[in-house]
């Protein structure tokens, strides 16, 4: 039986939302330095694979249809739909390295629901330098809105239409004004054409991150204050955002907090149309329990509201929690979140999607069997899980993949 563009769309978008790796995992490094030791983690060919509705076969060629396949690497690859049953994607190239910050570009592909690539061949070139961490979105008309960090200098975003055509000029646009010190960004749709950009920003000092906003429109224009809007600037560390849209203009972010001075916490704060907060001054908690939360992933509920799903240390080992916030910024479910699996073993890298009834499938990977497999669980619209206690299997046996190394992933969940 074929997907359905809903099933299809799902999909593809858990496997868009492998990550982008964290911006501290070189400790000391500089950005370019840092990002230099990733390549050797990555593969020099981009692979995907359209998924049919039989678990053990592909519509494309065995082994996937490469994307790019120019000389160098090509890696951190993030994927959206393209709304007509096939998808766009952006990645990291180092085609042109000469040793030099501006060899790091940003290019992307379109192919479309039979394989068949629709762009350029050696893919498009975006207009970054000194680039790293893409990350992607729809347009909506069957192009995407591209957003990508040029080293520590701003956020930069462009637009591609359905044809690869570049829409915001050779280079793309500033996000952030001049007083950001952007770490990691996040994106997501404002519903007209443009987006909503989120980051980690350290312009306080001491190297400790707040949470900025900003929109742009469908012309690449900002619309909120120069420097972005603050969500959150209380003490202590505020990074890794996530972002998802609220269906009325606005978005909601979700990102993990040191403002407990003890442990990583999870909060979140909604943004209107118009760049003001909506719900308590620096966020509403989500998960304040013992040990560590990190890695937040946010999808809409549909309603106005939120999912969130992250890792939890609270156990002494890393599980996988979840939380759902309303419209108006009051937390549901569990104090502290449910968990998804009970079964012994580790948990890390959770990916979430929408399950299309005001629930959520979240996957992860899981160590229960050494060395990993990749698990899911279904949340219904109240928080009650819908599948095994221990988790559904996805994969396992010789198909094992951990879901990613570090902070942020350098591996896509698909095996």
């Amino acid at each position: 039986m074929p997907l359905t563009p809903a099933t299809r769309l799902g999909l593809y978008e858990i496997i868009a939302r492998f990550e982008r790796e964290a911006t501290t995992v070189a400790g000391n490094l500089s950005f370019s330095n840092a990002v230099r030791l990733i390549p050797r983690l990555a593969v020099p060919v981009l692979l995907i694979a359209s998924l049919s509705a039989s678990p053990a076969r592909g519509q494309w060629r065995l082994n996937g249809e490469g994307l790019c396949t120019a000389g160098s690497y090509q890696f951190q690859p993030q994927m959206v739909a393209d709304g007509a049953g096939g998808a766009i994607v952006t990645w990291l190239d180092l085609r042109g390295d000469s040793g030099l910050d501006e060899s790091w570009q940003i290019y992307a592909q379109r192919v479309d629901v039979a394989g068949v690539l629709q762009w350029d061949s050696a893919g498009v070139d975006c207009g970054g330098s000194n680039a790293g961490f893409p990350s992607i979105i729809s347009d909506g008309a069957g192009g995407a809105i591209v957003l990508w960090l040029d080293g520590y200098a701003p956020v930069r975003a462009q637009h591609l239409d359905a044809t690869g055509a570049l829409q915001w000029g050779p280079t793309g646009v500033a996000v952030t004004g001049p007083a950001a010190a952007p770490g990691y960004a996040a994106i997501a749709s404002d519903g007209a054409g443009g987006a909503i950009v989120t980051w980690q920003d350290s312009r306080g000092g001491g190297g400790i991150g707040d949470i900025y906003a900003q929109r742009i429109n469908a012309l690449g224009v900002p619309q909120w204050a120069t420097d972005g809007v603050v969500l959150c600037t209380f003490a202590g560390d505020q990074i890794n955002p996530t972002i998802v849209k609220d269906g009325a203009g606005g978005a909601i972010v979700a990102w993990q907090d040191y403002r407990s001075n003890s442990n990583y916490d999870i909060y979140a704060q909604r943004v209107s149309a118009t760049g003001a907060p909506q719900w308590t001054q620096d966020g509403v908690a989500l998960c304040t329990s013992a040990g560590n939360q990190t890695d937040p992933m946010i999808i809409s509920d549909g309603s106005g509201g939120a999912i969130a799903a992250w890792q939890d240390h609270r156990s002494g080992v890393s599980d996988v929690f979840a939380r759902r916030i309303n419209a108006a910024g009051a937390p549901q479910w569990t104090a502290g979140g449910v968990a998804l699996c009970t079964a012994p073993g580790g948990r890390v890298n959770p990916t979430i999607v929408a399950d299309g009834v005001g629930g959520a499938i979240v996957s992860w990977a899981d160590s229960r069997t050494a060395p990993w497999d990749i698990y899911a669980q279904r949340l219904s619209s109240a928080g009650t899980l819908q599948w095994s206690a221990a988790g559904a299997a996805v994969s396992g046996g010789s198909d094992r993949h951990v879901g990613g190394l570090s902070r942020r992933r350098l591996c896509p969940p698909v095996w």
